[in-house]
């Protein structure tokens, strides 16, 4: 299995049953994406996240500026400015291109909540820290709640 040695925290291999277009982004966070062969070989160029702001990027907001701190079921999944996506949102980070069950890579990192689970609070439930990825080919949206993921 390949290793990213600027992240520390791991590599995580996931079947993807649609196309990879976005993430909510909170202590934990994807930094790229590749299209894995059958034989574990990275196939293309690899992809990112919806509005992907590198690893050290202040730009990210979990809501709009001025806006509440927590999440509400009003709160919608991405800002109005990034609703719609189309491969030429983000020339520098261009989404992954993947089929239905296709493999994929994910290099991920995060801040100990995962690997260090039992030092940064012994007292949260097992398993809090499973990351959950969503594949869709609808590029729309708008009318997307935040909650309906989660």
């Amino acid at each position: 299995m390949k290793t990213f040695p600027d992240c520390t925290h791991g590599l995580v291999a996931v079947w993807l049953l649609a196309a990879l277009s976005g993430t909510v982004k909170a202590h934990s966070w994807p930094e790229e994406a590749v299209r894995l062969a059958p034989n574990s070989a990275i196939v293309g160029k690899p992809g990112y996240d919806r509005a992907h702001d590198p690893n050290g990027s202040a730009g990210f907001l979990i809501s709009p500026n001025g806006g509440s701190k927590q999440i509400t079921p009003d709160l919608k999944l991405v800002r109005d400015s990034q609703q719609k996506l189309i491969d030429a949102s983000y020339p520098e980070f261009p989404m992954l291109s993947v089929a239905r069950g296709d493999l994929v890579a994910i290099k991920h990192c995060e801040n100990g909540h995962v690997s260090r689970a039992d030092q940064t609070n012994p007292t949260k439930p097992v398993n809090r820290g499973t990351i959950y990825l969503h594949g869709t080919t609808e590029t729309d949206l708008t009318d997307i709640k935040l909650m309906e993921f989660i």
